[in-house]
């Protein structure tokens, strides 16, 4: 258990993240699904790795093509595991983003990952605009994602946090992460 001192340490770095339906304040419609996805390359397997995940209304989580996590209730922030997941060279981190509702609302997604090096060196990969998006979603079969063409994805967009949002990332995230 992190004591209060340790979580007030940690500054989370991720941002709410959409596809272009949210661009320049707009409202996405209920029924959209995105992927969202971020590449990093590491000169070695992580010693530890770990993050925090939420998306309004639900996501999946995969990395390197695995299922790693997923949720339905973005007022619980979910703590994952990601230490067996990343590995030396090339990783894949997407998530499968749904929006839902009786009518065009706020969507957005939320990931802050913290990665131990055996260097000691902390990287930090956290949702924000340099992560990606596509319309196209893959059909996953058994934990698995299926693949996606180099030419569907753009820029994701930053979206302003709510303040529901916010009040739940800055009352577990920091603890989580810790």
């Amino acid at each position: 258990k992190v004591d209060a001192e340790e979580a007030k340490k940690v500054t989370v770095r991720g941002q709410w993240i959409w596809g272009d339906s949210a661009a320049e304040g707009k409202t996405p419609p209920s029924d959209e699904t995105i992927s969202l996805r971020q590449t990093l390359k590491l000169d070695a397997d992580p010693v530890t790795a770990s993050a925090v995940a939420t998306c309004d209304n639900s996501y999946t989580l995969y990395v390197n093509g695995r299922k790693v996590s997923g949720a339905d209730d973005w007022n619980q922030i979910a703590a994952v595991p990601l230490h067996g997941a990343l590995k030396k060279g090339a990783n894949t981190i997407v998530a499968i983003a749904k929006n839902a509702g009786k009518g065009p609302n706020a969507a957005g997604f939320f990931f802050d990952c913290r990665i131990r090096m055996p260097d000691g060196k902390e990287i930090v990969v956290a949702s924000d605009g340099t992560w990606e998006w596509t319309s196209k979603v893959p059909a996953g079969k058994e934990g698995r994602l299926g693949s996606f063409e180099a030419k569907d994805w753009k820029p994701a967009t930053v979206v302003n946090a709510l303040p529901v949002w916010q009040k739940v990332i800055d009352s577990q995230a920091p603890a989580l992460l810790a």
